[in-house]
């Protein structure tokens, strides 16, 4: 992506009389003694430097006490390794009830994700306080496509990961759209994050680990401590079972019948290639009583495969049942 000409800002919209309000604006705040910069920053003048992109505002998430979390470029930095084109970073900022004016500062900016050098996407706040976001590792010598799931408190402190982006591979899977449950569980998406369009499978882990318990398992992804995830199954019925170094503590798959792998979704019929897929998931949303709310396609959802639909998702509502069962319902049809 070259984001050159493209910007974004956050709204937010009264829905009884759809007043709406900006938030943020195009303004960047760099680091002065980081460059000689032009006059304003953007403008290509002898001897300057320059930002050549918009500001990404992105991803908001209201806090309590009237702030919201978002994710940002407005300082200006790139990601090491060059992907992607610019570095979001997490800040939060006071709610208003009146636009912001072009040269106006957020009230009470303040950049909390100084140790997101390559990227941060989607806070999401939890019931606990703090924020659960995804984290782009490219630092060092590791894969430049590595996202794992990590939390903070609203303040910038007690950073924390919940699952660590420790995918193996020279082209791994991301960890990416998170939510939590009503009863407190968190739900997280995995894809491969080149081909799939951001749609994978679901698992679904403890927002602590139990009293007395490490939060992860060690570092031989063949440990018993490591308990794998079902990541679909084979033509002849038997299971695929996908693991990773460092698993969450009680961390289970969610949609076992489906994979957060490079491919398209598996067959719903043994052995009958024509048969519907299965389908993959992406961008959960906890709801009432411990629904879960999600965008769904049957698939294939991945575009080095010709088979149809490539994409056709819609609205689900997951419900977990005893016994690690799940029932789905369309969520226009909810009351």
């Amino acid at each position: 992506m070259e984001p050159r000409a493209a910007r974004a800002d956050i709204y937010k919209i009264h829905v009884p009389s759809r007043k709406i309000v900006r938030l943020t604006n195009q303004q960047f705040s760099p680091n002065t003694g980081a460059a000689d910069w032009s006059s304003d920053f953007r403008k290509n003048e002898q001897g300057k430097s320059h930002l050549e992109s918009g500001v990404y505002n992105m991803g908001p998430c209201p806090l309590p006490g009237g702030r919201i979390v978002f994710s940002s470029n407005r300082d200006g930095f790139r990601p090491a390794r060059g992907y992607p084109a610019i570095a979001l970073q997490l800040f939060v900022m006071d709610d208003r009830d009146e636009n912001i004016g072009d040269d106006q500062q957020p009230t009470n900016l303040e950049k909390i994700g100084h140790l997101n050098i390559s990227g941060a996407l989607h806070p999401v706040v939890l019931k606990d306080g703090r924020i659960m976001y995804s984290s782009l590792e490219s630092q060092g010598n590791r894969s430049s496509i590595l996202w794992g799931i990590w939390t903070i408190h609203p303040d910038g402190t007690n950073w924390a990961p919940l699952i660590s982006a420790f995918d193996p591979g020279g082209a791994p899977n991301g960890f990416h759209f998170q939510s939590q449950l009503s009863d407190g569980s968190l739900v997280i998406a995995e894809y491969y994050n080149q081909n799939n369009s951001g749609f994978g499978a679901y698992v679904k882990l403890p927002p602590s680990p139990p009293e007395g318990y490490a939060a992860f398992g060690p570092a031989s992804m063949r440990d018993d401590r490591n308990p794998a995830w079902r990541y679909g199954r084979f033509n002849n019925g038997k299971p695929k079972w996908y693991r990773l170094p460092f698993m969450p503590t009680g961390s289970i798959s969610l949609t076992p019948f489906t994979h957060g792998l490079e491919g398209p979704a598996d067959q719903s019929i043994r052995d009958d290639k024509e048969s519907p897929k299965v389908g993959k998931f992406t961008h959960p949303s906890g709801a009432p009583d411990n629904h879960l709310l999600t965008i769904y396609s049957p698939g294939p959802v991945n575009h080095q495969y010709t088979y149809l639909p490539q994409l056709d998702g819609g609205d689900l509502s997951i419900e977990e049942r005893r016994g690690g069962g799940i029932a789905f319902a369309t969520a226009a049809h909810q009351k």
